[in-house]
């Protein structure tokens, strides 16, 4: 069950576009994909949802990620910009409180919210996540609760940018 939002969701056709897209990398709002994904019917496929598990809230110290993770060699996770970026983890956390859920549960459902033709595709190692995920679509958020959820996304500042600049070349 999906509460409020359409069910089932539609069937991956051959009209997809794979792009990051969660509650911290919004770029496909700004720079005209998503209009044009709207505009031609086609699906969002949005990978990394949960903010490469930074948004879950697991991880509290840049130290919490082992010296091999390769996340420590993007800006939204330097030294510097961790702790900063920390503010909307919390704030999902303190909404996951109050409705009695997973910070990573509510994060899911608000990209579901976003409309039949966001599909998220959280990467996951482990049953346990697997099913915390798949948890996700048995929440209702109500249109207050969505809107706040928005207004707290744009009020709060993520630090750094999504790639490492050598990335970020064409």
């Amino acid at each position: 069950m999906l509460g409020d939002y359409p069910s089932p969701r539609p069937r991956c056709s051959s009209n997809r576009y794979p792009i990051e897209y969660s509650s911290w990398t919004l770029d496909i709002e700004g720079n005209g994909i998503l209009e044009t994904a709207h505009k031609l019917g086609i699906t969002i496929v949005a990978y990394s949802p949960l903010g490469r598990s930074f948004l879950t809230g697991q991880y509290k110290l840049i130290d919490d990620f082992d010296v091999t993770d390769f996340r420590q060699n993007y800006p939204h996770f330097s030294a510097e910009n961790f702790p900063k970026n920390l503010d909307l983890v919390c704030w999902f956390e303190e909404l996951a409180k109050a409705k009695g859920g997973a910070s990573l549960q509510l994060i899911l459902t608000w990209v579901l919210a976003q409309g039949q033709d966001f599909i998220p595709i959280p990467g996951t190692r482990r049953l346990k996540y697997l099913k915390e995920n798949v948890s996700a679509a048995n929440i209702t958020l109500s249109e207050h609760e969505l809107k706040e959820i928005r207004k707290a996304i744009d009020s709060i500042k993520i630090h750094g940018m999504q790639y490492p600049e050598a990335g970020m070349k064409s």
